[in-house]
């Protein structure tokens, strides 16, 4: 299952056809709702959490150990 905002190239004509053809379900969403969307709530939460950071995050790796450590943070402290 897909989500994206509808935005004009995720609607092109070539887009849906290849979804329709890969068999990908697309969620219906409105054409500009970030309040909504789960994935901007996660991105945000991340931001918040790494951009305060100092040093910030150097390189590929360091950004994805913030993320391990900030995911996994969350969970143990939501019982998750």
């Amino acid at each position: 299952m897909l989500q994206h905002d509808n935005a004009r190239p995720h609607v092109a004509r070539i887009c849906t056809q290849f979804l329709e053809a890969e068999n990908i379900p697309v969620l219906a969403w409105p054409a500009y709702s970030p309040d909504m969307s789960p994935t901007e709530h996660v991105w945000d939460a991340l931001h918040r959490r790494i951009r305060p950071r100092v040093p910030g995050p150097a390189n590929i790796q360091q950004l994805l150990f913030f993320i391990y450590f900030f995911t996994l943070t969350s969970f143990r402290t939501n019982n998750i």
